[in-house]
């Protein structure tokens, strides 16, 4: 008998089969259109697919129906700009190097977009986030790069079309239909500062919420860190409610763009995948936004894969994959030849499912940019000095090592304490071992060649008050 695995498994190579025939195929067939949606800051457990009791994500559950949904989905890092390089390269960030400590990417690195230019693909990118810009050089092999926060329509308000989708949807007008295309899309909605439009707070936030609650909820995460002060019980649900307002707001975007792919008669000729560059903190482990740490409420995230006609709907997968799989799977999905490249992380999720016990690789450098945020007169403060370290982790089954450069390192069973509450790194030292000689072995496989110094991209006035709205710059004196 055929158990339920392997017929899973030959069903994907089927289906990888049939799209790998329709890219080769170019001068009869066009297709199959690849769309790449990234819902900035989206932690998986907050989107109600993934079991939140929130229903934060209606419209991504009806997707998810429809669509192959990983469980078991990971960032390479809890950053912009390294989750991106690594979505756009198949490298983690220890190869490219496009982290905390060197703010873009090198040329050396062949990224997605390029790849499906050479095989015809028209390229696009609409960028929420100033991180994935001209200025990292993620715009390589884009013919149209959109930067939306530069734009005076884009503000967060709850207009239709979003201002992001207009442009898309002109852009959409303007395509030839008998080319393919490649859609990336990125929507910085969910990131702090938590403003959706009022309609979209009423269904989650409290109505007799005080100013003073909400004042002390939309804390900046830089003054956070310098006056740590637990949040009182109703200020922390207050700040998770306005954080799922907008998971809500941005999952009625997404809606609206899938809609508009469907009237256009796209959607089932094109394969669309919605995930995250990484989650949020909303106060776990001490920590708030996604800086100095590398636990999974930053780490893990959503990955939803749908397929030409809805192949394989409605299909759960529970083996460890992470964004480096995205670019492997739609290089392949979009015919490029695989380059053999040994320092290629990712797999093509279309082959079927991964080894259980894979292991899962995230990093964190040192946060030179974070601490640059912090006003001057404050950022050799000691309340800051447990933070001027490099992190790396490796997730092996349910057992997770984080290490730290400073010798403070964090072991969690995962299978018992999902939330990674109790670090056993000093109960269990063989597992510690074990798991830091995995994760030292990762590293020298995977260590790229140092880039090379490039200057730092100047950024213009709209930019730099976009990146300081976000948090990524300090505030005006």
């Amino acid at each position: 008998m055929i158990n339920r695995l392997t017929l899973m498994r030959r069903l994907l190579q089927i289906s990888a089969s049939l799209m790998l025939a329709l890219t080769t195929c170019r001068s009869s067939v066009p297709g199959p259109n690849l769309v790449l949606i990234v819902i900035d800051t989206t932690r998986a457990d907050h989107v109600s697919c993934y079991g939140y009791p929130q229903p934060t994500t209606p419209h991504l559950d009806a997707f998810a129906r429809d669509a192959v949904r990983f469980e078991h989905a990971y960032s390479v890092s809890t950053w912009t700009l390294p989750a991106h390089a690594s979505l756009f390269t198949g490298l983690y960030p220890v190869t490219h190097r496009a982290t905390q400590e060197h703010l873009f990417l090198d040329d050396r690195f062949d990224t997605l977009a390029e790849l499906l230019h050479g095989r015809g693909y028209t390229t696009a990118a609409f960028s929420g986030n100033p991180w994935v810009s001209r200025r990292t050089n993620l715009s390589q092999g884009f013919d149209v790069m959109e930067e939306m926060w530069g734009r005076p329509d884009a503000a967060e308000t709850d207009t239709h079309p979003h201002a992001t989708n207009r442009r898309i949807f002109d852009w959409l007008s303007r395509q030839d239909a008998q080319r393919p295309f490649f859609l990336f899309v990125n929507y910085i909605e969910p990131h702090f500062p938590y403003d959706a439009p009022a309609a979209y707070e009423g269904r989650f936030v409290a109505s007799d919420t005080t100013s003073a609650e909400r004042q002390a909820a939309l804390v900046r995460w830089v003054d956070w860190y310098l006056h740590p002060t637990p949040f009182a019980p109703r200020v922390a649900a207050l700040r998770s409610a306005l954080y799922d307002a907008e998971l809500a707001y941005t999952d009625a975007i997404v809606a609206e763009l899938l809609s508009e792919l469907q009237r256009r008669g796209l959607y089932n000729h094109s394969i669309i995948v919605v995930t995250s560059d990484h989650g949020e903190n909303l106060g776990d482990h001490g920590h708030l936004d996604h800086v100095f740490s590398l636990y999974n409420s930053t780490v893990h995230v959503p990955l939803l894969i749908r397929l030409p006609d809805g192949r394989l709907g409605n299909t759960v997968r529970t083996d460890p994959v992470q964004l480096t799989d995205v670019f492997s799977t739609l290089t392949a999905a979009g015919g490029v030849t695989a380059d053999n490249n040994p320092l290629r992380a990712g797999r093509n999720l279309l082959d079927g499912p991964l080894p259980a016990d894979r292991a899962v690789f995230a990093e964190y450098y040192y946060p030179q940019q974070a601490l640059s945020v912090f006003p001057a007169d404050q950022q050799s403060n000691p309340a800051l000095d447990r933070f001027r370290r490099r992190l790396r982790s490796i997730q092996v089954g349910t057992r997770k090592l984080i290490w730290g450069s400073n010798g403070q390192d964090e072991l969690y069973d995962l299978s018992g304490d999902p939330n990674e509450r109790q670090n056993l790194a000093a109960q269990a030292p063989e597992q510690r071992m074990v798991l830091e000689r995995q994760l030292q072995d990762t590293v020298q496989r995977f260590q790229g060649l140092e880039p090379l110094p490039l200057p730092s991209p100047g950024l213009d006035a709209a930019t730099r008050e976009r990146l300081r709205a976000l948090g990524y710059l300090p505030e005006a004196r």
